[in-house]
């Protein structure tokens, strides 16, 4: 009992924290992509069937399933949902609606509370004592940043929770890579991150891949594990597109999206001399927007902003992505969800054909996305920093706990636009990462301030090392 005191005592600690952060929201009527998750899930709920747009006008798979799941489970324990959905869905201007709500911002309270838990829980793992790991669980707890859009009806906190839990996973693996159960659970993990997020199929190739090339040179269990979960996560995620090539008659895994991502981030490539310098301005938190508009001329800043006809967002989302499509189905003779899933090879076509500008725009907006995380300062740091000694020193736990916190940092720069809440996904591996600096801190201070012998504070360079054994 004792030994379970601790992780509830961060759960509750968490849950009260977040509540409190709810309490300020305002209240939020969704739109665009909440929409559209929000008509699946009630379509899911009501008659049993995922479409994220109209009967009439669904001939694609759709948004990734997982989140729209627990949209319906949501409706089904919260009457006033269920029973309002129809009416409000897409309402924006019903002051009736946003109230109805209220149960998804609970859901994501939950969500943050649990990343809080497994934060805790994976420092534990990695060799960190008590004190890392209850500064890592209120690392979490205490990210007003991250935790600022509760009442967004998104995806994105229940793929900060399951990244948060593919972590834990992955550390547990790591502590015993025979127990072949272990990996089973990292595997079924992933796959759920994947069918909430789809970049993490990606993800899923890379483990796969990378448990390969181990077995190449090192045949272990570490490998042999890396490889089962990839094809455990391969296996939720082959349901869902064969349940596309049923319906859709196309093994897709969903509705094209990714297009429109890339279009997006190729228009990027296209900033002048000043908008790229304006861009690391523009994009910091807080005071860098007001002060990119002092600093900077209207035209070197204007593009930035989020719904000007003529700036990288829309002329992206829209101009650019439809331009692209319409050519397609005009140049050969495409059907429309056709020439969308060609969109990606075209744009990648593009970004290879002027690769020095795509390789200088991956600086920005790899610095755009860090802004996600309240505690950034201390966070990123500390995970550059033993993420380069667990090289150094072949600690095979901590890379492997970090390694979705690293695909996020480098997959959203270089695939999309990276806005900050891309990244709520890594914020297991900052969180885990500032539990451990701030403890060796507290121990440099016992020792150097107060001259005392500090206990141990845990680290990297203690505890079990099975997994770099094999």
């Amino acid at each position: 009992m004792r030994r379970a005191l601790p992780p509830l005592a961060v759960l509750l600690l968490a849950t009260l924290v977040l509540l409190l952060q709810l309490t300020v929201l305002r209240p939020w009527n969704p739109a665009a992509d909440e929409v559209e998750y929000l008509t699946a899930g009630r379509n899911l709920a009501t008659t049993g069937s995922f479409l994220g747009r109209p009967p009439e006008a669904a001939d694609q798979p759709g948004r990734e399933p997982l989140y729209s799941a627990l949209i319906a489970l949501v409706m089904r324990l919260d009457p006033g949902l269920d029973a309002n959905a129809e009416r409000c869905i897409g309402r924006q201007g019903d002051a009736s609606c946003p109230p109805i709500y209220r149960s998804l911002a609970w859901a994501n309270v939950l969500l943050g509370a649990l990343t809080a838990l497994f934060a805790f829980a994976s420092v534990r793992l990695l060799a960190g004592g008590r004190l890392a790991s209850l500064a890592a669980g209120v690392y979490v707890a205490l990210n007003f940043h991250v935790m600022k859009e509760l009442n967004h009806v998104e995806s994105d906190y229940l793929a900060m929770a399951l990244a948060g839990a593919l972590a834990f996973c992955l550390a547990l693996a790591w502590r015993r890579p025979a127990a072949l159960g272990r990996w089973l659970a990292a595997g079924a993990v992933l796959g759920l991150l994947a069918l909430t997020k789809a970049s993490f199929l990606v993800y899923a190739v890379l483990l796969g891949v990378g448990g390969l090339v181990r077995l190449m040179w090192r045949r272990d269990r570490l490998a042999v594990g890396c490889v089962v979960a990839s094809l455990v996560a391969g296996l939720c995620i082959g349901g869902w597109v064969v349940r596309n090539q049923v319906m859709f008659g196309r093994l897709a895994f969903t509705d094209g999206r990714g297009g429109i991502a890339l279009s997006t981030r190729e228009m990027l490539d296209h900033m002048t001399g000043p908008e790229y310098a304006a861009s690391f301005l523009w994009w910091t938190r807080g005071f860098g927007g007001g002060l990119a508009k002092r600093l900077f001329a209207e035209k070197d800043w204007h593009r930035h902003e989020w719904y000007v006809p003529d700036g990288f967002y829309l002329q992206g989302q829209v101009d650019r992505y439809e331009a692209r499509v319409s050519r397609l189905m005009q140049q050969r003779g495409l059907a429309r969800p056709a020439a969308e899933a060609a969109v990606p090879g075209v744009v990648l076509g593009e970004i290879a054909a002027d690769l020095p500008r795509y390789g200088a725009t991956l600086l920005p907006v790899f610095y755009r996305g860090l802004w996600f995380d309240e505690f950034v300062v201390l966070g990123f740091p500390a995970f550059l920093w033993l993420s380069w000694q667990a090289i150094r020193r072949g600690r095979g736990g901590w890379l492997l706990a970090a390694s979705p916190t690293l695909f996020c940092l480098l997959f959203y720069p270089a695939a999309s636009l990276n806005v900050p809440r891309y990244q709520l996904p890594a914020l297991t591996g900052f969180a885990v990462a500032g539990g451990l600096a701030v403890a060796a801190l507290v121990a440099w201070w016992r020792r150097r301030i107060i001259n005392t012998k500090p206990p141990a504070a845990g680290g990297l360079h203690q505890g079990h090392q099975a997994g770099d054994r094999g």
